[in-house]
């Protein structure tokens, strides 16, 4: 019998991206505790709204006021239902919204 590992959920999978890209893109290593905060702070309108893709995602600007982030400004993707960042986008440029169909065809097109 082959055992499978146990599939992560996907808020899981979302905040490990997240993490991922703000540090990528921003220099922003988010602890657990920066995270929470910047969830609060969409979900207390502490933060300025982009625009939405679906009634569940949504794009924002995350101003930081503590340190040593005093002073930056990120542009993130919320999921609403599960209460997670989804990424931190790239500080200019557009938000491509592809959606999964869109983007699963994308793999297989030359």
């Amino acid at each position: 019998m082959v055992r499978r590992r146990k599939q992560e959920p996907k808020a899981h999978s979302q905040r490990t991206h997240f993490k991922k890209r703000a540090l990528e893109r921003y220099g922003v290593d988010v602890n657990r505790h920066l995270y929470r905060e910047m969830v609060e702070m969409i979900q207390n309108g502490k933060a300025v709204f982009i625009e939405r893709q679906t009634n569940r995602i949504a794009a924002f600007w995350l101003y930081l006021e503590k340190p040593p982030y005093t002073g930056v400004k990120l542009r993130v993707i919320y999921d609403k239902e599960r209460k997670t960042l989804v990424t931190a986008l790239p500080p200019e440029g557009e938000i491509n919204w592809m959606d999964a169909d869109e983007r699963e065809q994308s793999l297989y097109d030359d």
